[in-house]
């Protein structure tokens, strides 16, 4: 499979990774260490790179914009993906790797319907393990991964933020990861998660900061739109998680 191969051989010698192609228990697919690296066969002959992320609680911090803190509170460990998913997967589950100019670059202009599409088309590992959208609340906490600062780095150097970006999107995990391994949480395009935002349930939550704006890029700023929104500054990273 030289997808994987390829991914294994980036890693090899610096973090142990493990490629997960068959069903397994739940003690051998959950993570040991918070940050540990493991790559998922997604779909037969498609993998993709996690990192894990372990329970725990953080906060409450205060809001962008002076709204009241929240305390987050992540009752069960989850893998997350290292970064966004790329324009290359993206075509891989959704358009048999059909070519895409920035095959590395974080996909876009999806709505939140279409990334649940993609998660249908996604095999489990195992039993119990099921890929999905990150809830809020496992967002925050795995964007802070230990830190109480509204960036887990000099901004900048971070996330692709409208200061440094130069009006673009970039290819993904070239910036500094947090103390989990995760890139780009706080720019590059925001995230869909999993979340209903509104009464109505029209609108799904969006995190983190993107490429042409300042402004939500903080761990603990919360934005939402409409669950059909396409737009260029708005992707998305999954989860995968066991449900007790």
């Amino acid at each position: 499979m030289k997808f994987a191969t390829s991914i294994f051989a980036m890693v090899a010698g610096v973090l142990l990774v493990t490629l997960i192609r068959a069903p397994g228990s739940f003690s051998s697919i959950a993570g040991r260490t918070p940050g540990e690296a493991r790559v998922f066969e997604i779909q037969p002959g498609v993998a993709m790179l996690f990192r894990w992320v372990p329970a725990g609680e953080c906060g409450p911090f205060s809001v962008q914009g002076g709204e009241a803190g929240r305390r987050v509170l992540v009752e069960e460990g989850f893998w997350m993906s290292e970064t966004e998913v790329t324009q290359h997967l993206w075509t891989q589950v959704m358009a048999a790797g059909k070519p895409v100019p920035l095959p590395n670059h974080p996909v876009h202009s999806v709505s939140w319907d279409d990334c649940m599409e993609f998660l249908s088309r996604l095999e489990s590992p195992g039993k119990g393990w099921s890929y999905s959208l990150p809830t809020q609340a496992e967002w925050e906490y795995a964007c802070r991964a230990g830190s109480t600062a509204p960036f887990h780095g000099v901004p900048e150097k971070v996330g692709w933020l409208e200061d440094n970006s130069g009006g673009r999107s970039h290819v993904v995990g070239h910036l500094e990861a947090n103390a989990f391994g995760l890139h780009d949480m706080h720019g590059n395009v925001a995230e869909w998660c999993l979340d209903v935002s509104d009464d109505e349930g029209r609108e799904r939550a969006i995190r983190g900061g993107s490429w042409d704006s300042n402004f939500n890029a903080e761990a603990s700023s919360r934005n939402s739109d409409v669950r059909g929104l396409r737009i260029n500054r708005v992707g998305f990273r999954i989860v995968l998680r066991y449900q007790r």
